[in-house]
């Protein structure tokens, strides 16, 4: 149904997360809100998010990551990002 951010339940309790609440995602580079689901499998103090909308429709978990490439091929030079949750009320 589109794009979602995974977390750990332990976490989502410290935050005051439940399943399918918006979660808002941030750093200094930017944010994106996404519905939140629950995997005990992820390991805790970390969240997924493995797509996003386009920009037009809310945007994309790249607004979060420095925009640079590395010298082999031209990819996204990152595979990780330090951020910040919070459930919006």
């Amino acid at each position: 149904p589109g794009p979602e951010v995974t977390l750990n339940p332990e976490d989502a309790l410290i935050y005051g997360i439940k399943p399918n609440d918006l979660v808002r995602i941030f750093n200094e580079l930017g944010e994106i809100a996404l519905r939140a689901v629950l995997d005990p499998g992820l390991i805790q103090g970390c969240i997924s998010v493995t797509n996003g909308w386009w920009i037009s429709e809310g945007g994309t978990v790249n607004f979060c990551s420095l925009g640079r490439e590395t010298d082999m091929g031209h990819g996204a030079a990152f595979h990780d990002n330090l951020v910040k949750i919070e459930r919006v009320k």
